[in-house]
């Protein structure tokens, strides 16, 4: 009676983690109270900052690419994405997105990044964060 008792308990257990992994989130995960955000700092080789005149961040999945310069961070500082984003995410892989920069109409930068959510905030899952340019000729 033990041994059945113990597996049953067991498969009982088994198949709930089963049920549970195909969801995206359960519904009653406990999360920090921090707002994470993603950005990427610009840089040219000479350390001063690229300043940009226009900035996208474009997927397949979004039918308007989004601004990183909407939510200024800093001279050379780009928000790619924070936790108000994260339905534009998936939890399950991560979805590849495209970051570019203009200044004036040359474009300087482009690089992808792949993010994704872990049910609570934003990550990053490839991809860098600190980009060093060749400093503009003059």
């Amino acid at each position: 009676m033990k041994h059945l008792l113990l597996a049953v308990t067991a498969m009982l257990l088994i198949a709930s983690t089963c049920k549970r992994s195909k969801e995206e989130c359960p519904p009653d995960m406990i999360c920090t109270m921090i707002f994470k955000s993603i950005h990427v700092q610009l840089q040219y080789e000479s350390g001063s900052p690229v300043i940009l005149t226009r900035a996208t961040l474009s997927a397949p999945h979004l039918s308007t690419p989004l601004n990183p310069m909407e939510d200024p961070l800093g001279e050379g500082h780009y928000l790619l994405v924070n936790d108000g984003h994260m339905n534009m995410l998936s939890h399950r892989q991560g979805k590849e997105f495209l970051f570019e920069g203009w200044v004036d109409d040359e474009r300087v930068v482009s690089q992808t990044y792949v993010l994704r959510h872990d049910c609570c905030h934003v990550e990053l899952v490839e991809g860098p964060t600190e980009l060093v340019l060749p400093d503009p000729s003059q």
